[in-house]
């Protein structure tokens, strides 16, 4: 059997009033939402630039691994190439 017979009611989301809002942002004074609504497009603002950065950087990254694979090709290619000498000549 229930505990409880009737239904907890929970308290809805605070009352906001966006026509409030609109005429703090509408009109020259300060307002809370101005203020955080400045502050969002600040931190939008520094997210892009820190991915921007982040991009750069990565981009950066995969060209050294590229020449650094290039030139692990190069020397791999030099060592068989002295290895196969030597074995002709110890052949031959």
């Amino acid at each position: 059997m229930p505990k409880f017979k009737q239904p907890v009611k929970m308290p809805g989301p605070p009352k906001v009033d966006i026509e409030q809002i609109r005429r703090e942002f509408e009109g020259g004074k300060f307002s809370y939402w101005k203020s955080a609504a400045g502050m969002l497009l600040d931190e939008i603002d520094r997210m892009k630039i820190i991915m921007q950065e982040s991009t750069a950087a990565c981009t950066e990254t995969v060209r050294l691994s590229d020449e650094l694979i290039e030139d692990h090709k190069q020397t791999a290619r030099m060592w068989h190439d002295k290895y196969m000498e030597l074995l002709k000549k110890h052949e031959g």
